[in-house]
């Protein structure tokens, strides 16, 4: 049996991140989970941020945005850059900023990986701004990048991830390997 509980859109993990933008002439970190993929080639995402937020004045005006992905360590940080507005704090003060190729879209040196980005369409949905961002350049921490042109695994990364439960988690153990599980069944004919 299910139980019907209405329309919601209740996905299992939330990736999370701290959504970077320059506003006031100021760094500004926003945590949000609402962000997905687009497309590969362009390497497009999607990101979007309640209207009245701080954070989308800065994103609005300058068209660059980075996205940080926090580790499971950075859950005290990320949680307050989830509660408290940029306009009542500064926010910029929890971390170590760095700047890329984009002058207005600072990012974290505690996380292991940032995107930087640049705004390709806005689009207006409820009280949401919603950006099309082109992933611009990826940064990713010394000791995550040993191989050259091998993506980090995950446990290494260790992402900080949100449940609709409002709790956080980090994630478990794999269990097995893109495009090669599925084998299994088709070698059963």
């Amino acid at each position: 049996m299910k139980t019907r509980r209405g329309s919601y859109p209740l996905l299992y993990p939330i990736p999370l991140c701290l959504l970077g933008a320059m506003v006031d002439g100021k760094p500004n970190y926003e945590a949000v989970g609402n962000i997905g993929m687009v497309s590969f080639n362009p390497n497009l995402l999607m990101v979007s941020s309640i209207k009245q937020h701080h954070t989308n004045k800065g994103i609005n005006r300058h068209k660059v945005l980075s996205i940080n992905y926090p580790t499971a360590e950075m859950v005290t940080e990320t949680d307050y850059c989830g509660m408290i507005s940029g306009e009542k704090s500064d926010k910029s003060r929890l971390f170590t900023n760095f700047y890329g190729v984009l002058e207005n879209a600072p990012m974290i040196k505690e996380c292991p990986v940032n995107l930087e980005c640049k705004v390709i369409d806005t689009l207006s949905y409820g009280a949401y701004d919603v950006w099309i961002v082109e992933v611009v350049e990826t940064y990713i921490d010394e000791e995550l990048a040993q191989e050259p042109k091998k993506w980090p695994t995950i446990n290494k990364v260790n992402p900080l991830v949100y449940s609709p439960a409002a709790e956080y988690y980090n994630l478990g153990t794999k269990i097995g390997d893109g495009y090669k599980e599925g084998k299994k069944i088709t070698a059963q004919g």
